[in-house]
C-alpha cells in the first residue's frame, strides 16, 4: 500500500466557482463522500532458493538486488490498500544464506516486498527453520519496516489481539494460520498459529468481539503439486464458514487449484455462502520450476460497505509467472501474463523472447480453467 492513500484527509476541498456581474452567488455542488471502499491484493508464496539468492547478488555493491524481480507487477500490488503474501524462511543481515530445505534468506529482501507494494506478510509452514532466534529476528525485521504479520507473534498479548485493518470506515480482520511446521518444534505455543479449530473459534469471536465489519481468514494447508483441493481443505473451510467467516484465502501447494464456495450454517441456523479464492493461490516468486509451479495468482477483492452491510464488490485473479532469462539483469521476473503477453504484441516489451509467449498462452489458459468457478462471479483479468 501506498502510504500517502492510507491516510483520508478530513477536510473537503472547496471549488470556489465564478460569480457573474449582477447575479447572486452561484451554489456549490456537496462533494462526494469518501468511498467505503477497501480492496486487497492477495499473492501466493514468496521464498528464495539457492538459485534465486545467487541471481540477486550484486558483486558491486557486495548486497542483493531483489527490486527488478517485482517490478512489472508493481502497479497491481501498489494499488491496492493491502496486498498480502505468504512468505517462507528465516532472514537475516549476515550469511550464510541457504535454500531448500531450511530456509535463510537476505534479509533485503523484505524492504523490496515493501516497496513493490507489499502490506502483510502471512507465515508459511517454514516459520521456524531458524529455531526461536530465527522467527523473533523475522518478527523484528518485519516490525521494523511497517509490514504486518498476523499469524506469527512476539508475545502472548500480541497473540491474542487480532489483526483488524481499519481502512475508510471498514473495519476487516485477517487472521492467518498453517497447517504445520514441518515436524520443526514450535518455540512457544503462542509464536505460531496453527490450524487449530479451538484456536480458529477462539481468534473469530474476539475479532467479533472488536466490532469487525468482515472477516478474512487465510490458510496455509493442502497437499503439494496437487491441482484440486483435498477432503480435509474442504472440510476446514466449512468450518470457518460455520463460525462466520466472510471469505478464506488459501496457499502452499505451489500450484494454482480452484476457487470454491462452501454453503453451511451457524449455531442460530443462518444459511451461508463462502467463498474461497482460492484453495491455492501458487508460487509467486521462488526457484521451483516442477510442473505447473511457476504460475500463480494475483487475487484481487474489493469491500464495499453500505447501510445493509459489507460485501464483496467484485473479486478477479491477475495469472502471473516467475519468468527465467540468463543475462536478463536478475535473472527473474514476476510477470502478469496477459500484460507481458500484449506488450510484447505492441512491441512495447522486450523482456520476452518470441520462443516464451507459446509457453505464456499455455500457462494462462490452464490455470484460467482450472480456477474458474461457474457459482462465483470471478473474473479473470
Amino acid at each position: 500500500m501506498n502510504p500517502t492513500r492510507a491516510a483520508v484527509l478530513p477536510g473537503l476541498l472547496l471549488i470556489l466557482l465564478p460569480v457573474a456581474v449582477g447575479c447572486g452567488p452561484r451554489a456549490v455542488a456537496p462533494a462526494a463522500p469518501v468511498a467505503r471502499t477497501v480492496t486487497f491484493a492477495f499473492c501466493g508464496d514468496i521464498f528464495l532458493h539457492s538459485q534465486n539468492i545467487a541471481a540477486a547478488r550484486d558483486e558491486g555493491a557486495q548486497g542483493f538486488e531483489f527490486d527488478p524481480v517485482f517490478s512489472l507487477v508493481r502497479p497491481l500490488l501498489d494499488s491496492a490498500d493491502f496486498a498480502v503474501g505468504w512468505l517462507g524462511g528465516e532472514f537475516s543481515n549476515t550469511p550464510p544464506y541457504r535454500g531448500y530445505p531450511l530456509f535463510r534468506s537476505p534479509a533485503l529482501l523484505l524492504p523490496a516486498l515493501k516497496r513493490a507494494g507489499f502490506d502483510v506478510c502471512l507465515a508459511t509452514n517454514h516459520i521456524v527453520d531458524g529455531g526461536r532466534a530465527g522467527l523473533v529476528e523475522r518478527i523484528r525485521l518485519l516490525d521494523s519496516l511497517g509490514l504486518l504479520h498476523p499469524g506469527e507473534f512476539s508475545s502472548p498479548a500480541a497473540a491474542r489481539q487480532p489483526l483488524v485493518l481499519d481502512k475508510n470506515g471498514l473495519r476487516v480482520a485477517l487472521l492467518s494460520y498453517t497447517y504445520g511446521t514441518n515436524e520443526l518444534p514450535v518455540p512457544e505455543p503462542w509464536m505460531v498459529s496453527l490450524i487449530d479449530t479451538a484456536r480458529m473459534a477462539e481468534d473469530v469471536r474476539r475479532a467479533e468481539s472488536l466490532e469487525v465489519d468482515f472477516t478474512i481468514v487465510t490458510l496455509h494447508q493442502g497437499e503439494e503439486y496437487r491441482l484440486t483441493p483435498t477432503a480435509e481443505q474442504v472440510r476446514t473451510a466449512e468450518f470457518l464458514a460455520r463460525l462466520g467467516v466472510d471469505l478464506v484465502v488459501s496457499s502452499h501447494p505451489h500450484v494454482v487449484e480452484p476457487a470454491g464456495l462452501v454453503e453451511a450454517r451457524r449455531d442460530h441456523g443462518t444459511p451461508l455462502r463462502m467463498p474461497i479464492l482460492t484453495y491455492s493461490l501458487g508460487n509467486f516468486y521462488c526457484g521451483q520450476r516442477s510442473p505447473n509451479t511457476g504460475t500463480g495468482l494475483i487475487v484481487r477483492v474489493r469491500l464495499v460497505k453500505a447501510s445493509s452491510g459489507v460485501r464483496i464488490a467484485d473479486a478477479s485473479f491477475t495469472t502471473t509467472f516467475i519468468y527465467e532469462r540468463v543475462g536478463l539483469p536478475g535473472r527473474y521476473r514476476v510477470l502478469a501474463i496477459k500484460n507481458a503477453l500484449a506488450g510484447f504484441a505492441a512491441g512495447a516489451d522486450s523482456t520476452l523472447t518470441a520462443s516464451d509467449t507459446a509457453e505464456l498462452r499455455r500457462e494462462l489458459d490452464a490455470v484460467t480453467a482450472r480456477v474458474s468457478n461457474p457459482s462465483i462471479p470471478f473474473l479473470a483479468r
